[in-house]
């Protein structure tokens, strides 16, 4: 049996993590529960007036030069992007705290975020990320991440939604994938909401081009991890069938690194995969083991994964949603928490990028989004108060 402490804040104690028992889970989530709360106090004064919460966006100088994935974006050049005007970062956030909305504070700020994913959506229920009511943001298209993202936690909250399925379907290409953007394409047979949608964005378009500030987009990129949310929109069916193939065959490949512009580490991939896993697609379960090896091989005798915050609390939500159980995980969740600030914080990391040109990195991020993260993590490794699966 191992035997290991852990110290924040003064206070510092030892476990013995072979094979907890239920008495002793319940030892360490009594004293967690501070170090919980204070995360959520953090969060709600983060909170903006409508629901939103902000982002930062870091640029490198190249890819040959990168490495956001294990950096607090020092050395980088940084700008604030304000008036909350990104719905991710909210739906990152949202979905990482409906496993504590048994916390007062964690269901205080889900309404918000409720209410805010609401007030964003377009006719047709689809979402962009970018929300700003002006030229440039009229001119970026729907995108398929935000619409499911939003789509699913709203009913995971247990709002009536109407999955626009003609609409959505509309945007795929002839291997069944999803294109990532909703726009203007020959050659689909489109439904009444699919013109709709791209019949305004072709017009905002067409005027900002004019003045040469219309955003570039690929049109017809087609990512195989961001098909990994309309797999957990949709669940199994013939549509998705597709899906579950390419993500299949990417793993066998090895390609989950670095090779999809918008996803730069392969335990976001991984964690787009076990959530549809857990979520009851069970065409994904034959990945199951080949993922959570490829997971441990990154632990480190501290209790971290890669020596990387982000990293360790994705690695430890993975295996949960894979229904692992090994001491390794309540370790990690220790060593989450010998992370976190005083303020209840947890550093800001990028949690999100833009495929944008290929000689440039552009991430987001923000100590919000890390802190909903970690606290998922900590939570369900522990069996916390909103008792949800482990």
């Amino acid at each position: 049996m191992n035997t290991f402490s852990t110290t924040r804040k003064g206070r510092s104690f030892s476990l013995a993590v072979a094979s907890p028992s239920r008495i002793v889970l319940k030892k360490v989530a009594g004293d967690f529960d501070e170090s919980i709360s204070a995360a959520l106090r953090f969060l709600r004064s983060r909170q903006r007036r409508n629901g939103g919460f902000n982002v930062y966006r870091a640029s490198s100088l190249g890819f040959e030069n990168w490495d956001l994935r294990h950096s607090s974006m020092e050395g980088f050049r940084v700008q604030f992007s304000n008036e909350g005007d990104q719905v991710l970062p909210a739906l990152m956030i949202g979905r990482s705290l409906l496993h504590l909305s048994a916390y007062e504070d964690a269901e205080r700020i889900l309404r918000k975020i409720t209410g805010y994913i609401w007030a964003n959506r377009l006719p047709g229920s689809l979402w962009k990320n970018n929300r700003c009511p002006d030229g440039m943001t009229r001119s970026m298209p729907v995108d398929i991440q935000s619409t499911a993202m939003a789509l699913s936690f709203l009913r995971e909250r247990g709002e009536s939604v109407k999955v626009p399925r003609g609409t959505l379907f509309s945007n795929r290409d002839r291997q069944g994938l999803f294109h990532t953007f909703l726009m203007f394409r020959r050659g689909v047979k489109p439904s009444l909401g699919y013109w709709r949608a791209v019949w305004s964005l072709a017009c905002h378009r067409a005027v900002m081009s004019l003045f040469g500030k219309a955003p570039g987009i690929l049109r017809d990129d087609v990512s195989v991890p961001m098909n990994a949310y309309m797999l957990q929109l949709l669940g199994e069916c013939p549509a998705t069938e597709p899906i579950v193939e390419a993500l299949k065959r990417m793993i066998s490949e090895g390609t989950e690194g670095d090779r999809y512009g918008w996803y730069r580490d392969a335990f976001t991939v991984y964690r787009h995969i076990s959530t549809a896993c857990r979520m009851g697609v069970e065409g994904l379960e034959e990945l199951r083991d080949t993922i959570v090896d490829r997971v441990f091989a990154s632990y480190r005798p501290d209790g971290s994964f890669n020596g990387e915050v982000t990293d360790t609390a994705r690695a430890i939500c993975i295996l949960l949603d894979f229904g692992v159980e090994d001491s390794r995980i309540l370790r990690s969740a220790l060593w989450l928490l010998s992370k976190q600030n005083e303020d209840g914080s947890w550093d800001r990391r990028a949690a999100y990028f833009d495929a944008g040109k290929s000689d440039t990195v552009v991430s987001f991020g923000s100590e919000d989004i890390v802190t909903a993260l970690c606290l998922e993590a900590v939570c369900r490794s522990i069996g916390g108060k909103a008792g949800e699966q482990p």
